[in-house]
Parts: structure tokens; C-alpha cells; sequence
């Protein structure tokens, strides 16, 4: 008696993979083939142990074709940043891809001045910090004309450039933990 199963694969993944650009992460991959298939969670570590999601991708459900998928993180931590597929099937069965890694010295922060040339005041926009900062604004000479505490969460700071001699000055942005 010979016995003959036909089992496919959910999904053919061809590939799977994690690129920095600039500030962000694009995650990447392609299937050849997919059974079923509801979509693709995205999930990130910084530890490779402890994962959290961080958005669904829509799936193709049953395709014989290739399809590409992308998604972007776009808030990576500092270090290295670990990320891997949940394939997710209609039923509810679910398989996990490889994991790919791509690491960051660190996170860029953009801070933003206005108006430039200021007379009388000056703002600087800051980013959302999630701890707090210590910011300073130094003349060329190395004098500190300004030192404040950024609490967490703070956007924007008003500083009063009157007396400041005209010229160009340098922010300093130190952060905690």
C-alpha cells in the first residue's frame, strides 16, 4: 500500500531582509509562493530575546506569483536592532522567518533654530526626548551662554539673545541614559 500526501508550504519565502537608511530601517523580502496566507507580522529586539510588534503586513492569500513586501521602522534604538517575520496563516498557524540585525551608533537628533539671524529671541525645536537632556548653547570662544534642563517630553525653548553679542553660536545636546 503506498500512501501519497501533497503538502505545500504556506508560504515560500525567498528572502528576508534588514538595510539602514539614514535614520530608519527598511525590512524587505519576497515569497515565491503563498498558501493561505493572512500577512506578516513585524516584530523588533533589541536583545533577541524579548520581542515586540511593530506593525501587519497584508498577505497575497494563495499565489502562485512572487510578491515583494516592504515595511520601515522608523524610530530603531541605539545599538543593535534585531527583526523577524511572524508569517500568519487564515487558520491561525503561524511560523516564524530568520532574523536579520542592523545596528545604529546612534539616534540622530535634530534640533532646529528660528528665526536665524535672531535679535531678540531665539526658539530651538527639539525633539521628543524619552529622557532627560542637558542643553547648552556655547560661543565660539567656549563661554556657556545658556545651560538648561530639557524635561522629558519638552519641544520647544525661548531664549532671550538680547545681550548676546552678534556671531555664531553652538548647541550641545547631552542626553541622560
Amino acid at each position: 500500500v503506498a500512501l501519497q500526501f501533497n503538502v505545500s508550504l504556506p508560504v515560500e519565502l525567498v528572502y528576508f531582509s534588514a538595510t539602514k537608511k539614514e535614520d530608519e530601517v527598511e525590512l524587505t523580502w519576497q515569497t515565491a509562493s503563498e498558501t493561505n496566507n493572512e500577512g506578516f507580522e513585524v516584530e523588533h529586539s533589541t536583545d533577541g530575546r524579548d520581542w515586540d510588534y511593530l506593525g501587519f503586513v497584508d498577505g497575497h492569500g494563495n499565489s502562485t506569483e512572487a510578491h515583494d513586501y516592504s515595511f520601515q521602522h522608523q524610530s530603531p534604538s541605539s545599538g543593535i536592532n534585531y527583526y523577524r517575520l511572524r508569517q500568519v496563516d487564515f487558520d491561525g498557524q503561524w511560523e516564524y522567518s530568520k532574523v536579520c540585525s542592523v545596528e545604529f551608533d546612534s539616534p540622530s537628533v535634530q534640533i532646529k533654530v528660528f528665526p536665524n539671524p535672531a535679535v531678540h529671541y531665539a526658539t530651538l525645536s527639539l525633539p521628543n526626548f524619552s529622557s532627560e537632556a542637558l542643553v547648552q548653547v556655547i560661543a565660539p570662544d567656549g563661554r556657556i551662554m545658556k545651560q538648561m534642563n530639557i524635561r522629558e517630553g519638552e519641544q520647544q525653548v525661548r531664549l532671550d539673545v538680547q545681550t548676546w553679542p552678534a556671531g555664531v553660536y553652538f548647541i550641545q545636546l547631552r542626553l541622560d541614559g
